[in-house]
This record gives C-alpha cells, sequence and structure tokens, in this order.
C-alpha cells in the first residue's frame, strides 16, 4: 500500500473565470466530457442504422422482431453502451468531487431526476438535473444562515447514526451560537516558540490555513483534522480523511497527504478517534485506499 502514486493530470491549477465565477479546471473538463457523450450517444439514436433499430425496439419489441430485427442482439448492445457510460460517469465524478462511498450519493439524486425529467426524455433529465442542482445551492443558501454553516453538506450523512449522534453533540455544546473569536495571531512554518516547539507542517484542505505539529523528540504527529481515525459522520473507524462535508477542498486535503507522510514519527494523534501507532506513512496509505467519504 506504501507504493501508491499519485498521477499528475495536465491541467492548469488556477480555476477558470466564466462570467464571473470561478469553476475549477478539473469539473469544466467533466462537463466538456459529459456534453460530448450526450451528443454522441443522441447522435447515435438518431443518425445510425444501430441507434435506429434500437429507438423501433423501444417503441414495440413485436413489431421490431417481425421486421427482422435482431432483439436480443441489440439489447446486449445497449447494455454494454450503458456500461461504458457508467465508467464514464463514475471517473467524470471522482475525477471532479473525489470517490469512496460518497459516489453512492449519485444514485440518490438520480430518482429525483427522472422523476422530473421522465425515463423516456434525455433533454427532460438534462432540465430535471439542472433543477435538482438549483435547488441543492438555494438548500443551501437558506438552511445554512438558519442551522449553521456547511448544514446542507451534511444532509446526504443522515442515513448513518454516528451523523445524528454529531448533531446532538453540536446541539447540546451550543454549536448553532458559536462563540466569536477575539483575537487571532498568525504563524508560519518551522519551530513553533511554545513548550515542546513544535515543527509547524501547512496541510491545507480541511480549512485553508489547516497545520499539523511534529514533535520529533518525542516521535508524536499531532494531525488535527488533517486525518481522523473515526469519521465523526459516518462512524467508519481506521486512518482516512475527514469527511467531505468538513472539507474547504477536498482535493487540496487529499494533496496535503504527501506531506504527511514525508514525516517521520511512531505516533499520529487525531482530533477525531483513537491514536495511530503504525507511522504517518502507513496511515495515509490506508487514508488514500477508503477515499473520499
Amino acid at each position: 500500500m506504501n507504493d501508491l502514486v499519485r498521477i499528475p493530470l495536465p491541467l492548469p491549477p488556477d480555476p477558470f473565470d466564466v462570467l464571473g465565477v470561478l469553476i475549477a479546471a478539473e469539473k469544466v473538463l467533466a462537463a466538456v466530457v459529459a456534453v460530448l457523450c450526450m451528443a454522441g450517444v443522441a447522435a447515435f439514436f438518431r443518425f445510425t442504422r444501430t441507434g435506429l433499430a434500437l429507438r423501433a425496439i423501444a417503441d414495440d419489441q413485436q413489431v421490431a422482431l417481425a421486421m427482422g430485427i435482431d432483439v436480443p442482439g441489440h439489447l446486449a448492445i445497449t447494455w454494454a453502451m450503458a456500461g461504458v457510460l457508467s465508467v464514464v460517469t463514475g471517473v467524470l465524478w471522482t475525477f471532479s468531487a473525489g470517490g469512496g462511498p460518497s459516489v453512492l450519493i449519485i444514485g440518490l439524486k438520480v430518482f429525483p431526476i427522472l422523476v422530473i425529467g421522465g425515463l423516456d426524455s434525455a433533454p427532460g433529465t438534462m432540465v430535471g438535473a439542472a433543477l435538482i442542482g438549483v435547488l441543492e445551492s438555494l438548500a443551501a443558501g437558506y438552511l445554512d444562515p438558519l442551522l449553521g454553516a456547511g448544514f446542507s453538506s451534511v444532509l446526504p450523512y443522515l442515513r448513518h447514526p454516528a451523523a445524528w449522534k454529531l448533531l446532538g453533540i453540536f446541539a447540546r455544546g451550543g454549536a448553532l451560537k458559536p462563540l466569536k473569536v477575539g483575537e487571532v495571531t498568525t504563524f508560519t512554518g518551522g519551530d513553533l516558540d511554545v513548550p515542546g516547539r513544535p515543527r509547524v507542517i501547512a496541510t491545507p484542505g480541511h480549512s485553508p490555513g489547516h497545520v499539523v505539529f511534529h514533535l520529533p523528540d518525542r516521535g508524536v504527529l499531532i494531525a488535527g483534522d488533517a486525518l481522523c481515525s473515526y469519521n465523526p459522520l459516518t462512524g467508519r473507524r481506521g486512518p482516512q480523511l475527514m469527511p467531505k462535508a468538513f472539507a474547504n477542498d477536498i482535493a487540496q486535503a487529499q494533496a496535503s497527504l504527501d506531506a504527511l507522510a514525508a514525516v517521520e514519527a511512531g505516533t499520529l494523534l487525531f482530533g477525531h478517534g483513537e491514536p495511530w501507532t503504525d507511522g504517518p506513512a502507513s496511515a495515509v496509505a490506508h487514508a488514500r485506499e477508503v477515499g473520499v467519504t
């Protein structure tokens, strides 16, 4: 597991400015590929003999069979196309939003999209998908100010008992009325001038300024929320990234794992979960295997 290698992608690191809206390069690429796939499927069904045969089978299989169309063979083509498109969809989603069990959330979003757009209407499903996306954004805009920042992003996790437990802890602790920070002092990397003189290592992702503290003489790495060994929303145990709902930039959090893996320490201390005593490299390998949740 320690031989995992990140494959750099030939994309610009800076987001694109689209009509004043900043969009990450990987999301632009995913959108372009998705549009090309939709156009290709539409052209296939409209201009090819196989596509016309599939449309005839969808309209009436018995009539298509009477006209000499190989129904079983064309149904096999349909399943093959569905498999290829499913692979492309999974790759695009993982590429732009990360992998892990969170990919299952796509299935939950498909049902309302099909109800709105219709099972047999490609334009309708595209409109339905756009409406669901707008509703999600509006829900975030109206729910977060009332129930706390980021509450809308926690909603998909409410199927896990651990998420309800965490919300109960938040409510009892007064999380809906957070205290204001009176004074802030900034610092950079290197040794921090406090007892123990921990070495500061930048690990942005969970938050833009997230850092971990290394105590070389103790062989300890205080990982904070760069990693956890107990997922507070799903209840899963073992080294892993904090859930996506709690990350400012999940892709940046994944990239920060390289800095953690390079640290020489025997014990990791997390903000959530039990300590890990097998070193940062094995913890990072385990987190990469788990993926985004």
